[in-house]
């Protein structure tokens, strides 16, 4: 196919006449077609500073009010687009300026407003792409500038990286396509032995670590993860390059690790399991993002057993040999999502390292080794002919984020489940009960008006009071396994402009139910305390116990394994039928720097879980 190249320019070369002609020369000499989009660089900022207008942002990303889009529209879509789109007429160019407003190019939705409400900023929903080819066809080069709008005509300020980014996936489908992501750098830069580097390649799971060491930062984070989008859309090459030198710079790649198949050699259980997890360990797997593990552990399973295990979105699950419908049915399940790696790593989080007894890498501990040993367990039983209970073994996503296609998704293939045991850390004891959860949005509503009067019903003070109650609140049920409700705030968002009393306040409430309360009748008795409107985002992750006189109960204290009531969420929030939470490692080192498990734990674990199923009767 014909060689498609796209460029975005911005950075402080918009700023400065001279560099930014300097690479407007460079632009009109590579041949076409060609595609340019430009961003704002301190221009927009510079005119709302002198209207009097705050500009904020938030993790690189510009905050749009009204005020600041109306200057954006004359910015982007005026001053900046016309100077660009002459000076390349003058060198010999068919420039046509154009924003997403122009021929419905570019259509967008207004983001939708989580922890951070970006105003009036898009999110590309639909690019024309046959219309954009239809104008490179008669030798016209597109000039966007960062504006976009929906059919009801509200225009939306949009990331010039993100317009780039979308543009080049959806003109791969015509073309050959090259992305260059150009400003006054000669690439993404590293520091070595003081000296700023040029990073010749960059990979997904090499920008996440750089990322958090400090390395990578501010802006330059999401205009990576936009090219790494454009990347895996099918985009032949993206580079990170300076305006002088178009496509030399740092080349962005697909990530270096590919996981090698399994071996089993008639290794020990416990080895088996080692090898399983550090192969997991090397494939990234954040939730919703699980399709490489998912056929990883697929292959894992069918070497095991011979058979390859049901999927459905990217769950597994496989049922013991000699499965008997006429038997009660134990699932053993865990997950192979993982959260992002936090700040503070000083190891490769997606790099398996041994440290004597020290297995690190993320998804290690929560919950990669409640994963393997699961496995190990159901290998161990899978060929056993008369078992009083038939096995599942599942390998589930989306259990970080309590997702719609994890377990939930895949309830009714399971069939009837008599018991769960849920791989989580637990240092090998039995949770026989867990907290629910509930997250609220508080609304405080106020008045607005002028704070140098103090006019108005300031919507900060009726949220403080709020968040004041529900720390003093002593809720009078305590759970014997659970304890007491825990309620906590963990986030707020007020005002726009000092010197405004804000009229509206949002918080988020955390709370940790126990069996005592439904999800339902504790958000109702909140509610009646307070004078802000509370909105609840999901009743369905309850707590969940099990009766002491428990099978399972009873034979995890024959074995010597100490009970208790868990504070953590887990897929036990999403099943109805009876189950226990149990598994190697510790929950305290979940989510954390430098997670690791203890080769000693899988060998425990698998040990454990063995013993815990040896002769149980149901």
């Amino acid at each position: 196919m014909e060689l498609l190249t796209i460029v975005k320019i911005g950075g402080h070369i918009i700023n400065c006449p001279d560099l930014l002609n300097q690479f407007l020369n460079q632009f009109a000499a590579l041949p076409t077609p060609k595609i340019l989009v430009h961003g704002g660089g301190k221009k927009a900022s510079d005119l709302a500073q002198q209207l009097g207008i705050e500009v904020k942002m938030k993790e690189g990303r510009r905050i749009t009010d009204q005020a600041t889009l109306d200057i954006a529209t004359m910015v982007y879509g005026g001053l900046i687009n016309n100077q660009i789109t002459a000076q390349l007429r003058h060198l010999g160019l068919h420039p046509l300026g154009l924003s997403g407003a122009d021929l419905g190019i570019l259509s967008a939705k207004k983001r939708t407003a989580t922890s951070i409400d970006y105003g009036y900023v898009g999110d590309i929903t639909q690019i024309d792409a046959l219309q954009i080819q239809t104008l490179l066809q008669q030798q016209i080069t597109p000039v966007f500038a960062p504006l976009t709008s929906n059919t009801k005509g509200q225009l939306f300020n949009t990331n010039a990286d993100t317009i780039a980014a979308k543009l080049a996936s959806a003109m791969q489908g015509f073309y050959t396509v090259k992305l260059h992501y150009c400003f006054e750098h000669k690439g993404v830069l590293s520091n070595l032995d003081g000296q700023k580097v040029v990073i010749p390649e960059l990979s997904p799971n090499q920008l996440l670590v750089l990322q958090n060491n400090g390395t990578i930062k501010n802006g330059m984070i999401p205009k990576l993860q936009n090219g790494f989008s454009a990347l895996e859309a099918g985009v032949k090459e993206v580079t990170i390059c300076h305006f002088s030198s178009i496509g030399i710079g740092t080349q962005l790649v697909h990530n270096l690790h590919a996981p090698q198949r399994l071996s089993l050699n008639n290794k020990p259980l416990s080895k088996i399991a080692e090898s399983i997890l550090r192969q997991l360990i090397r494939i990234p797997s954040l939730s919703r993002k699980e399709a490489q593990t998912a056929h990883f552990l697929s292959d894992c399973i069918h070497q095991l057993t011979g058979v390859v295990p049901q999927q459905k979105h990217h769950n597994l699950w496989i049922k013991n040999k000699h499965f008997n419908p006429d038997l009660p049915s134990i699932l053993l399940c865990s997950h192979h999502d993982t959260v992002k790696p936090v700040k503070g790593w000083s190891k490769n989080p997606y790099l398996d390292q041994l440290e004597g007894d020290r297995l690190y890498g993320l998804g290690s501990n929560d919950a990669g080794a409640s994963l393997v040993c699961l496995l190990a367990t159901f290998y161990y039983y899978y060929n056993t002919p008369k078992l009083p209970y038939n096995l599942i073994f599942a390998a589930v996503a989306e259990e970080e984020i309590s997702g719609a296609n994890g377990i939930s998704a895949i309830l009714e293939e399971l069939g009837t489940i008599d018991l769960a045991i849920i791989g989580e850390p637990t240092q090998m004891q039995l949770a026989i009960a867990e907290k629910g959860l509930m997250v609220l949005e508080g609304i405080a509503e106020g008045k607005s008006g002028h704070a140098a009067r103090k006019e108005g019903i300031n919507a900060i003070s009726i949220a403080q009071a709020d968040i004041a109650c529900l720390e003093s609140l002593a809720l009078d049920r305590v759970s014997t396994t659970l304890g007491a409700v825990n309620i906590a705030v963990t986030q707020i968002q007020a005002g726009y402009q000092h010197n405004i009393i804000p009229d509206s306040c949002h918080f988020v409430v955390d709370v940790r139910t126990n069996e005592c309360y439904s999800n339902t009748e504790l958000f109702e008795l909140l509610q009646k305390q307070l004078k802000s409107k509370l909105i609840a985002k999901s009743f369905r992750l309850g707590p969940s116990s099990i009766s002491l006189e428990h099978p399972i109960v009873k034979k995890a204290q024959q074995i010597g394994l100490a009970t208790f009531g868990s504070a953590t969420l887990s897929d036990q929030a999403l099943i109805s039928f009876p189950s226990v939470k149990i598994g190697p490692g510790d929950s305290k080192r979940s989510h954390t720097a430098d997670e690791y498990i203890l080769l000693s734990e899988l060998k425990t674990g698998i040990q454990t879980y063995i013993n815990l199923l040896n002769k149980l009767t149901l």
